[in-house]
């Protein structure tokens, strides 16, 4: 079977072999199919008189507001009926951003040189779309270095140019230059935390202003602010600030003096005159615009949504034509699901907002209003949640059956901590869980061992690894490893997976959790006397010794164990078989797993419960297949991989067209050209056996067995006192306590955090 690589290169090669050759028009199809330019991301967005063109993958698109669509723009073809890479005089050349001047259109390209070095050239487009280079843009780019363009915007007869320089540390402090329209004559106005320049009124620009070494102040983030630029001095002045960290987006409608941004999925203006901004349209939830590009039009308001279909979303801009319904989510950000309810349900306008890890904060904003969440997703491991459940602060769920149904068909020892006096009050959003270790059979065989020769605790794994460096490494150091990474042989990822499995056994048996016991001092004073091995195994430098696969066909793997370790498997992404090793603290013990679970609850104070439900009714119905089968015991049928019917139509076509093209080919093309038939039909085979399933259904058995083990955490490091915990930690690695001292030292912060949460 060839390898996957490999089969795309004979693709690409039978394409252009196929294209090559004299076909007859109406026997075209399969590879000669017209190509529909479709837009998943735009690099920039652009207002050109009343439009709104996108640059998306160097193609210019333009938006039809009748049919809410975009098209691939007539000036993609006069560009090239222009000869544009002739005139710009490069070997290639890539479109970065674009700005309009009324009806020109001003186009910065990286042009590229025989040995594919950049150089910036800028170029328009005029109202009858007659395309002129106007010169090269000094940018001043480093040999190597590769510029990040954030937004140019039109100012008299020149251009304001923000950019970042990828070989320069400071991330997010860009680069402002001035470029003349007449001859690309360049004027640098100073380096700045500033992005996205647009136009403004008398002349001037905005532009948003966010120092991300400055960005916390008082363990908190702060947001960004809108500055209006002097085009002639980069000097900027305060307009306002942003009500989120996320907000970006940044346009400004002259028509009616207003400027318009937006953060993960709401709109705001500002209109001429006010001091208050005010919400005037939602979006499609996302994680937020803060560096993107936006237009608006009329009443419609565009920005870059890297999640959306199209690469774009669209909103109107009048705040009466909000949903009267509405959602604020404290949630963080919206993930497949959500973003699935919000298309399915716009009559409901969702607002998205961090949510707090301070139990006292989350009550009170629920008490007062002042939050205004009424839906809230919580890592349970946080501990905030179990708090806020025992002091009654989740409203009863139990009068939705859709919900009480779905969740009694989930594992009860991953659900049981969702109920308080036996009613329902959350319901599972994601849960996260892999083991430790993996191990390969096949190196496990090669180096002379059997799986009676593998540690069933940590105690017996740390004396493993001295066995393989002492006896196994010497003789097979050359093939095989003992971990893909060695940097992961360190005294303090040990360390870290001890502790960790100590906290989830105690987890298990539903008791005040200690580590000083005899099993778990053991262990560590094995991990203690391996110590030297390890910085021998595990050097410091950049990440440690990588082994690299050999990445030849019917290739094995190179090391013992593996570290990742999914306890549901991916089918489509496995590259070779391996087995869980599933290591228990205490001898003869269950060796756990600890699983991560993220849920929702609702607000008890909420004005909009009835919404609130809906919306989680609607979440557990439509839950992502691979989050049903972690939770629920019964959801086993395979799951097809998203693109599988797209890649297996695109070969069958492929294959058919190959077949039409061997029957009408010359005498002297036959055998080429019936290669190219057996390529084609072995890669269509090989997208049947490869590329269908994400989860086989010998993936969900091996989860099944796994699945009673799984102990949902829900104390963690970040659930208290992490202070003193990291200081406990630091002090005993840096061998300035004994592992006696810091048990105790550390069982005593563990009991206070653990009464408190009680």
């Amino acid at each position: 079977m060839l390898s996957c690589r490999r089969m795309v290169c004979l693709m690409l090669c039978l394409c252009l072999c196929l294209a090559a050759l004299p076909v007859r028009a109406e026997e075209t199809d399969g590879f000669y199919e017209e190509y529909e330019a479709t837009m998943t991301y735009a690099q920039d967005l652009v207002t050109r008189g009343d439009r709104v063109l996108a640059l998306g993958g160097g193609i210019i698109f333009d938006y039809d507001p009748a049919e809410r669509a975009w098209h691939t723009a007539r000036e993609q073809q006069a560009l090239d009926e222009a000869g544009y890479r002739e005139q710009l005089g490069g070997m290639d050349c890539e479109l970065m951003c674009a700005a309009a001047d009324g009806e020109t259109l001003y186009l910065l390209y990286l042009v590229y040189d025989e040995e594919y070095r950049p150089t910036a050239c800028l170029a328009k487009l005029d109202a009858e779309d007659a395309f002129t280079v106007i010169g090269e843009v000094a940018l001043g780019m480093a040999e190597g270095s590769y510029p990040q363009l954030y937004g140019m915007a039109v100012a008299g007869d020149a251009l304001v140019l923000c950019y970042w320089n990828d070989m320069m540390s400071n991330y997010g402090t860009n680069t402002l230059l001035r470029v003349s329209t007449v001859d690309a004559s360049v004027k640098e106005l100073g380096v700045q935390p500033v992005s996205r320049p647009c136009a403004y009124r008398d002349g001037k620009l905005l532009v948003r202003y966010f120092d991300y070494e400055r960005s916390w102040t008082e363990g908190s983030m702060t947001c960004p602010q809108i500055m209006e630029l002097d085009p002639m001095t980069g000097a900027t002045t305060l307009v306002c600030t942003m009500p989120n960290y996320n907000c970006g987006g940044l346009a400004w409608d002259a028509a009616t003096d207003t400027i318009f941004f937006a953060d993960g999925s709401c709109v705001y203006r500002l209109t001429s005159g006010a001091t208050e901004i005010e919400k005037c349209g939602v979006l499609l939830p996302c994680y937020g615009h803060d560096d993107s590009p936006a237009a608006v039009v009329g009443d419609r308001y565009f920005v870059r949504d890297y999640q959306a279909e199209t690469g774009v979303a669209v909103s109107t801009t009048d705040p009466a034509m909000m949903p009267a319904k509405s959602l604020r989510l404290g949630i963080g950000y919206a993930d497949d699901q959500v973003r699935a309810y919000a298309a399915a349900h716009p009559d409901v306008a969702l607002e998205i907002t961090e949510s707090t890890l301070d139990t006292q904060a989350i009550t009170q904003g629920m008490l007062t209003g002042e939050s205004g969440v009424d839906v809230y997703r919580l890592t349970v491991s946080a501990g905030v949640f179990s708090a806020l459940r025992d002091k009654g602060y989740c409203l009863d769920l139990s009068g939705s059956q859709v919900l009480t149904e779905a969740v009694a068909g989930m594992y009860p020892r991953m659900t049981e901590l969702l109920y308080r006096g036996g009613k329902l009050c959350a319901v599972p959003a994601q849960l996260n869980a892999s083991v430790d270790f993996c191990y390969y059979p096949e190196v496990l065989e090669a180096v002379g061992l059997t799986e009676d020769d593998l540690p069933a605790t940590w105690a017996e794994f740390f004396d493993f690894i001295q066995y393989w460096y002492d006896d196994i490494a010497p003789e097979w150091e050359d093939e095989y490893s003992l971990l893909e990474s060695q940097g992961m042989l360190s005294f303090e990822n040990l360390f870290s997976l001890l502790l960790s499995a100590q906290l989830i056994s105690g987890e298990a048996s539903g008791e005040l959790i200690t580590f000083n016991t005899p099993a778990f001092l053991n262990a560590l004073s094995r991990l203690e006397a391996l110590r030297p091995a390890l910085e021998d195994m595990a050097p410091d430098s950049d990440g440690g010794n990588y082994v690299v696969y050999n990445a030849a066909e019917e290739s094995e793997p190179t090391c013992l164990l593996s570290v990742y370790n999914d306890v549901l498997s991916n089918s489509s992404w496995r590259t070779w078989e391996s087995v869980p090793l599933r290591l228990s603290v205490e001898t003869g013990e269950e060796a756990y797993i600890a699983g991560h679970l993220s849920v929702y609850f609702v607000n008890p104070n909420s004005a909009n419960r009835e919404t609130a439900m809906e919306f989680l009714e609607y979440l557990v119905t439509n839950m992502d297949a691979q989050t049903r089968i972690l939770l629920c015991p019964d959801a086993n049928d395979p799951v097809e991989t998203s693109y599988y019917q797209e890649f297996l139509s695109s070969a069958q076509r492929d294959l058919e067209s190959a077949e039409r093209n061997l029957e009408n080919a010359a005498p002297e093309d036959a055998a080429d050209m019936q290669d190219w038939v057996d390529s084609a039909r072995e890669y269509l085979t090989y997208v049947e056996d490869n590329f269908h399933w994400e989860y086989t259904a010998e993936d969900i058995a091996a989860y099944r067995a796994l699945a009673p083990s799984i102990v949902i955490a829900t104390n963690s490091w970040a659930s208290g006192d992490l202070t003193n915990l990291q200081n406990a930690m630091t002090r005993y690695m840096d061998g300035n306590m004994t592992a006696e001292q810091f048990v105790r030292e550390f069982d005593r912060i563990m009991s206070m955090m653990q009464m408190e949460n009680q």
